[in-house]
């Protein structure tokens, strides 16, 4: 996983997002599995 911005390197907490789409789904459910997380999904209507 990547620690995000100048929030992480600080110390505070911060906020990161991953846009990602249909093909990168697979890859970021084997981060996941990797890392022993479940993050929070959201999806996004693209006109």
């Amino acid at each position: 996983m990547h620690r995000i911005g100048r929030s992480g390197r600080a110390g505070e907490i911060g906020l990161a997002l991953s846009l990602i789409d249909f093909e990168d789904y697979h890859h970021f459910k084997v981060i996941e599995k990797k890392n022993k997380i479940r993050l929070e999904r959201e999806q996004v209507v693209w006109f």
